[in-house]
């Protein structure tokens, strides 16, 4: 076989060869190396991990260990501020029964607390679940674990970045009514 020439390419009249080497390089064939030999891959997973049953770096598990506490006081905090809430809605709400002057006005601000009330309870059950799963990876301390609290704080962003969005639109609405008016 004669190699690759350059016929008017353009490139010297130099001879070119092409080897195309594989991620496990030359086979060797009776002492010599086989350039011709086809790629192979090599098998670079065979001691690695099966996929989440990976150790967990000591940086992260400080971080999180450090985060899990305020968390979870964060999250026990705003169970406090639910009852707090619900127990001011019930109080609005028999008020209402009383007075005669604001009647459905008074019933409309009382459900508008208890549905605020049942709002912030799925945020601080989030955050309870978050911290949870924390305690969970600690005890682990696989790959695996960590992504479920990953998950568990992904979905308490998520649900506070919807309130958000919520909350703009009606500020949004309330100006709008309050222009037109």
């Amino acid at each position: 076989r004669q190699p690759f020439r350059d016929e008017g390419l353009g490139w010297g009249g130099e001879e070119v060869v092409l080897v195309i080497v594989g991620f496990a390089g030359f086979r060797k064939i009776g002492g010599m190396e086989n350039p011709y030999q086809a790629p192979q891959m090599m098998n670079v997973t065979a001691n690695a991990p099966m996929a989440g049953q990976g150790v967990v770096p000591d940086g992260v598990m400080r971080a999180l260990r450090g985060t899990k506490g305020w968390v979870r006081f964060l999250a026990v905090l705003g169970f406090v501020m639910t009852a707090f809430m619900v127990l001011g809605s019930f109080g609005i709400l028999m008020a209402g029964g009383r007075t005669m002057y604001l009647g459905d006005l008074v019933f409309l601000i009382g459900g508008i607390y208890l549905v605020l009330a049942l709002l912030n309870f799925f945020a601080a059950f989030k955050l309870n679940q978050y911290a949870s799963r924390i305690g969970e990876m600690l005890l682990a301390r696989t790959e695996l674990s960590l992504v479920s609290a990953m998950e568990a704080q992904r979905g308490f962003w998520k649900y506070v970045g919807i309130m958000a969005i919520v909350v703009m639109v009606f500020y949004a609405l309330a100006l709008v009514a309050a222009v037109v008016n």
